[in-house]
Protein backbone atom coordinates (compact mmCIF):
# COMPACT_ATOMS: atom_id res chain seq x y z
CA UNK A 1 0.00 0.00 0.00
CA UNK A 2 1.25 3.49 -0.82
CA UNK A 3 2.16 5.69 1.84
CA UNK A 4 -0.73 8.51 1.23
CA UNK A 5 -3.23 6.05 1.15
CA UNK A 6 -2.33 4.04 4.40
CA UNK A 7 -2.09 7.48 6.49
CA UNK A 8 -4.92 9.57 8.07
CA UNK A 9 -2.87 13.08 8.84
CA UNK A 10 -0.35 14.70 7.45
CA UNK A 11 1.65 17.28 9.31
CA UNK A 12 3.77 19.71 6.98
CA UNK A 13 6.75 22.08 8.18
CA UNK A 14 6.57 25.43 6.59
CA UNK A 15 9.58 26.83 5.31
CA UNK A 16 11.82 25.20 3.04
CA UNK A 17 9.04 22.52 2.96
CA UNK A 18 6.23 24.77 1.17
CA UNK A 19 7.21 27.48 1.11
CA UNK A 20 10.40 29.10 -0.29
CA UNK A 21 11.87 32.01 1.51
CA UNK A 22 15.26 33.12 2.18
CA UNK A 23 15.88 36.85 4.51
CA UNK A 24 19.02 38.62 5.13
CA UNK A 25 19.48 40.10 8.76
CA UNK A 26 22.93 41.01 8.45
CA UNK A 27 22.13 44.10 6.06
CA UNK A 28 22.70 47.27 7.61
CA UNK A 29 20.11 48.84 5.78
CA UNK A 30 17.75 47.25 7.59
CA UNK A 31 19.17 47.87 11.39
CA UNK A 32 19.18 52.03 10.25
CA UNK A 33 15.69 51.68 9.05
CA UNK A 34 15.06 50.35 12.88
CA UNK A 35 16.84 52.90 14.52
CA UNK A 36 15.68 55.31 12.83
CA UNK A 37 11.57 54.21 13.91
CA UNK A 38 12.61 53.99 17.73
CA UNK A 39 14.25 57.35 17.36
CA UNK A 40 11.37 58.52 15.92
CA UNK A 41 9.78 57.79 19.38
CA UNK A 42 12.78 59.29 21.67
CA UNK A 43 15.69 57.32 21.32
CA UNK A 44 18.57 57.34 20.21
CA UNK A 45 20.04 54.55 18.14
CA UNK A 46 22.59 53.97 15.65
CA UNK A 47 22.17 50.90 13.39
CA UNK A 48 24.85 49.19 14.90
CA UNK A 49 23.16 50.10 18.64
CA UNK A 50 19.93 48.55 18.13
CA UNK A 51 21.04 45.77 16.21
CA UNK A 52 23.45 44.69 19.09
CA UNK A 53 20.49 45.42 21.52
CA UNK A 54 18.30 43.20 19.47
CA UNK A 55 20.72 40.00 19.39
CA UNK A 56 21.16 40.97 23.36
CA UNK A 57 18.02 40.61 23.91
CA UNK A 58 17.21 37.72 22.21
CA UNK A 59 19.96 35.76 24.02
CA UNK A 60 19.00 36.82 27.20
CA UNK A 61 15.42 35.71 26.43
CA UNK A 62 16.33 32.23 25.17
CA UNK A 63 18.56 31.52 27.73
CA UNK A 64 16.28 32.66 30.37
CA UNK A 65 13.23 30.19 28.92
CA UNK A 66 15.92 27.72 28.30
CA UNK A 67 16.44 27.27 31.92
CA UNK A 68 12.29 28.11 33.19
CA UNK A 69 11.39 25.16 30.87
CA UNK A 70 14.47 22.85 31.00
CA UNK A 71 14.57 22.23 27.13
CA UNK A 72 17.45 22.39 24.79
CA UNK A 73 14.54 23.86 22.51
CA UNK A 74 13.48 27.41 23.42
CA UNK A 75 11.40 29.69 21.19
CA UNK A 76 10.73 33.11 22.39
CA UNK A 77 8.49 35.61 20.94
CA UNK A 78 9.94 38.16 19.10
CA UNK A 79 7.42 40.47 19.54
CA UNK A 80 8.70 41.08 23.67
CA UNK A 81 12.21 41.86 22.12
CA UNK A 82 10.97 44.78 19.89
CA UNK A 83 8.91 45.73 22.70
CA UNK A 84 11.90 45.79 25.15
CA UNK A 85 14.03 48.51 22.50
CA UNK A 86 11.16 50.29 23.47
CA UNK A 87 12.72 50.79 26.93
CA UNK A 88 9.38 52.54 28.10
CA UNK A 89 8.87 55.13 25.59
CA UNK A 90 5.35 55.12 23.98
CA UNK A 91 4.67 56.24 20.03
CA UNK A 92 2.78 59.13 20.52
CA UNK A 93 -0.62 58.57 19.16
CA UNK A 94 -0.47 55.16 19.03
CA UNK A 95 -1.33 52.14 21.29
CA UNK A 96 2.35 49.66 21.70
CA UNK A 97 0.80 46.59 20.94
CA UNK A 98 -0.11 47.93 17.46
CA UNK A 99 3.07 50.06 16.92
CA UNK A 100 4.98 46.78 18.12
CA UNK A 101 3.31 44.58 15.40
CA UNK A 102 3.41 46.75 12.56
CA UNK A 103 7.51 47.21 13.86
CA UNK A 104 7.09 43.14 13.16
CA UNK A 105 5.65 43.35 10.15
CA UNK A 106 7.50 46.00 8.57
CA UNK A 107 11.38 44.38 9.64
CA UNK A 108 10.40 41.03 8.11
CA UNK A 109 9.16 42.22 5.06
CA UNK A 110 12.74 44.79 4.82
CA UNK A 111 14.16 41.88 5.37
CA UNK A 112 12.66 39.32 3.54
CA UNK A 113 14.42 38.77 -0.43
CA UNK A 114 12.95 36.04 -1.75
CA UNK A 115 9.19 34.61 -1.29
CA UNK A 116 7.81 31.99 -2.97
CA UNK A 117 5.32 29.07 -2.89
CA UNK A 118 6.76 25.71 -4.01
CA UNK A 119 5.13 24.20 -7.35
CA UNK A 120 4.28 21.38 -5.99
CA UNK A 121 2.58 23.11 -2.49
CA UNK A 122 -0.87 23.81 -3.47
CA UNK A 123 -1.37 20.77 -5.91
CA UNK A 124 -0.34 18.04 -3.10
CA UNK A 125 -2.79 20.05 -0.11
CA UNK A 126 -5.51 19.99 -2.55
CA UNK A 127 -5.21 16.40 -3.61
CA UNK A 128 -4.85 15.58 0.06
CA UNK A 129 -8.16 17.77 1.04
CA UNK A 130 -9.87 16.15 -2.17
CA UNK A 131 -8.90 12.42 -0.24
CA UNK A 132 -10.52 13.38 3.04
CA UNK A 133 -6.97 13.47 4.52
CA UNK A 134 -6.64 16.01 8.14
CA UNK A 135 -3.84 18.24 7.51
CA UNK A 136 -1.73 20.52 9.95
CA UNK A 137 1.32 22.84 9.87
CA UNK A 138 3.87 22.43 12.62
CA UNK A 139 6.61 25.31 11.89
CA UNK A 140 9.50 26.61 13.91
CA UNK A 141 8.53 30.13 13.02
CA UNK A 142 7.40 33.84 14.62
CA UNK A 143 3.19 34.25 14.87
CA UNK A 144 4.60 37.82 13.84
CA UNK A 145 5.68 36.88 10.68
CA UNK A 146 4.13 33.66 9.84
CA UNK A 147 0.47 34.12 9.76
CA UNK A 148 0.51 36.98 7.43
CA UNK A 149 3.28 34.88 4.93
CA UNK A 150 0.46 31.85 5.07
CA UNK A 151 -2.37 34.67 4.15
CA UNK A 152 0.19 36.04 1.44
CA UNK A 153 1.34 32.48 0.09
CA UNK A 154 -2.27 30.70 -0.27
CA UNK A 155 -1.60 28.11 1.91
CA UNK A 156 -3.66 29.42 5.03
CA UNK A 157 -6.80 27.54 4.61
CA UNK A 158 -5.42 24.54 3.46
CA UNK A 159 -4.97 23.53 7.45
CA UNK A 160 -7.12 21.83 10.02
CA UNK A 161 -4.75 23.38 12.55
CA UNK A 162 -1.69 25.45 13.25
CA UNK A 163 1.06 25.20 15.27
CA UNK A 164 3.67 28.04 15.12
CA UNK A 165 6.79 27.19 17.78
CA UNK A 166 6.53 30.92 19.44
CA UNK A 167 3.24 30.20 20.37
CA UNK A 168 4.38 27.33 22.28
CA UNK A 169 7.52 28.26 23.67
CA UNK A 170 9.54 25.27 22.63
CA UNK A 171 9.77 24.51 18.89
CA UNK A 172 10.89 21.18 16.98
CA UNK A 173 12.68 18.50 17.74
CA UNK A 174 10.83 19.19 21.62
CA UNK A 175 9.06 16.24 22.10
CA UNK A 176 6.73 18.35 24.02
CA UNK A 177 5.68 20.61 20.63
CA UNK A 178 4.98 17.51 18.48
CA UNK A 179 3.60 16.05 21.39
CA UNK A 180 0.74 19.01 22.14
CA UNK A 181 -0.36 18.69 18.07
CA UNK A 182 -0.94 15.35 18.44
CA UNK A 183 -2.67 15.46 21.68
CA UNK A 184 -4.87 18.22 21.02
CA UNK A 185 -5.95 16.79 17.42
CA UNK A 186 -6.30 13.35 19.07
CA UNK A 187 -4.28 11.94 16.45
CA UNK A 188 -2.73 8.44 15.86
CA UNK A 189 0.97 8.37 15.66
CA UNK A 190 0.86 5.48 12.92
CA UNK A 191 -1.71 6.87 10.83
CA UNK A 192 0.17 9.88 11.10
CA UNK A 193 3.62 11.50 9.01
CA UNK A 194 5.79 14.54 9.05
CA UNK A 195 6.87 15.77 5.94
CA UNK A 196 9.89 18.56 6.10
CA UNK A 197 13.10 19.31 5.07
CA UNK A 198 15.72 19.24 7.92
CA UNK A 199 16.23 16.45 9.47
CA UNK A 200 17.17 17.56 12.92
CA UNK A 201 13.61 19.04 13.39
CA UNK A 202 11.32 17.50 11.20
CA UNK A 203 12.88 13.90 11.10
CA UNK A 204 13.53 14.18 14.79
CA UNK A 205 10.24 15.03 15.57
CA UNK A 206 8.75 12.48 14.10
CA UNK A 207 11.28 10.12 15.59
CA UNK A 208 10.71 10.84 19.01
CA UNK A 209 7.01 9.31 18.39
CA UNK A 210 7.59 6.35 16.10
CA UNK A 211 6.40 8.10 13.80
CA UNK A 212 6.43 7.87 9.67
CA UNK A 213 8.40 10.77 7.88
CA UNK A 214 9.20 11.94 4.69
CA UNK A 215 12.38 14.05 4.13
CA UNK A 216 12.01 16.71 1.04
CA UNK A 217 15.48 17.41 -0.33
CA UNK A 218 14.67 21.21 -1.53
CA UNK A 219 18.13 21.94 -0.61
CA UNK A 220 20.03 19.59 -3.10
CA UNK A 221 21.79 17.93 -0.19
CA UNK A 222 24.39 15.49 -1.72
CA UNK A 223 23.32 11.50 -0.92
CA UNK A 224 26.77 11.83 1.22
CA UNK A 225 26.06 15.37 3.16
CA UNK A 226 22.01 13.73 3.53
CA UNK A 227 23.80 10.68 5.13
CA UNK A 228 26.28 12.40 7.51
CA UNK A 229 22.89 14.50 8.76
CA UNK A 230 20.62 11.99 9.38
CA UNK A 231 23.61 9.90 11.08
CA UNK A 232 23.94 13.17 13.70
CA UNK A 233 20.25 12.63 14.23
CA UNK A 234 20.01 8.80 14.92
CA UNK A 235 23.52 9.11 17.47
CA UNK A 236 21.64 11.99 19.67
CA UNK A 237 18.60 10.45 19.67
CA UNK A 238 20.36 7.21 20.13
CA UNK A 239 17.94 5.17 17.97
CA UNK A 240 16.92 4.03 14.02
CA UNK A 241 15.13 6.06 12.04
CA UNK A 242 14.75 5.82 8.43
CA UNK A 243 12.74 8.67 6.64
CA UNK A 244 11.27 8.35 3.48
CA UNK A 245 13.17 10.30 0.73
CA UNK A 246 11.93 12.56 -2.15
CA UNK A 247 15.45 13.27 -3.52
CA UNK A 248 13.98 16.01 -6.25
CA UNK A 249 12.56 18.15 -3.78
CA UNK A 250 9.02 17.60 -5.44
CA UNK A 251 6.59 17.34 -2.80
CA UNK A 252 3.92 15.81 -5.07
CA UNK A 253 6.08 12.40 -5.51
CA UNK A 254 4.65 12.07 -2.25
CA UNK A 255 1.90 10.09 -3.68
CA UNK A 256 3.99 7.51 -5.19
CA UNK A 257 5.99 6.74 -1.89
Amino acid sequence: MKLVENKENFIFDLYGTLLDIRTDEVNQHLWGWLASVYNDVGLDYEASEVRKKYHSLVKEKEEALSRELHTEYPEIELRDVFRDILQGHVPKEEKVEKWVENIAFYFRLRSRLHFQVYPDSVPTLQKLREMGKRIYLLSNAQNCFTMSELEKSGLLNYFDEIYISSDYRVKKPAPEFMGKLLEEQRLNPEKTVMIGNDYSSDVASAGNYDMDSVFLNTDRYSKSERAKRLKKVKTKMNREITPYVIESGKLLEIFDL
